[in-house]
């Protein structure tokens, strides 16, 4: 469920990223984009298959396994060391071993009919989520310029 958007017209924002030191951008990247996926977050929360409908749901619940909506995390990771690309990620869903079957739910299943709610906050938010990080890339860049922080 890998996305890709080109954006253009930020050859003045590349050229500020390329002046800071490689920690520092991939501070302000990491934080532009967590702060860009929040709206992405809440819908999934908010939109995660509840035990009231969806039986698979609640059977795990009675076995101990925490709600999808409380489990929901949004986390950051950096491209492997080794590549010259420097790709860092952001994350939005489920990292416990113990959600390996929210996938099925998604996506569906020769008996499971596709429910598809990670797929709609992210098609739900695209704009917002890309107006979020341009914004919070130039408060940063700003911040960063002005404090030297």
């Amino acid at each position: 469920m890998s996305e890709e958007f080109e954006v253009k017209g930020l050859a003045e924002l590349d050229a500020k990223l390329d002046g800071l030191a490689a920690d520092m951008q991939w501070k302000i990247l990491k934080n532009a984009g967590m702060n860009a996926m929040k709206p992405v977050l809440d819908e999934m929360k908010n939109q995660a298959p509840r035990a009231s409908s969806i039986p698979a749901v609640a059977r795990r619940e009675k076995r101990g396994i925490k709600p999808l909506h409380e489990v929901t995390k949004r986390w950051s990771e950096a491209g492997d060391k080794g590549e010259s690309d420097g790709i860092g990620y952001i994350n939005v869903g489920y990292r416990s071993k113990k959600h390996w079957w929210v996938r099925l739910l998604e996506e569906g299943t020769e008996k499971i009919a596709p429910i598809g709610w990670m797929r709609r906050a992210m098609d739900n938010n695209v704009n917002t989520v890309l107006q979020r990080f341009t914004n919070q890339l130039q408060k940063r860049i700003a911040k960063f310029e002005k404090t030297g922080k």
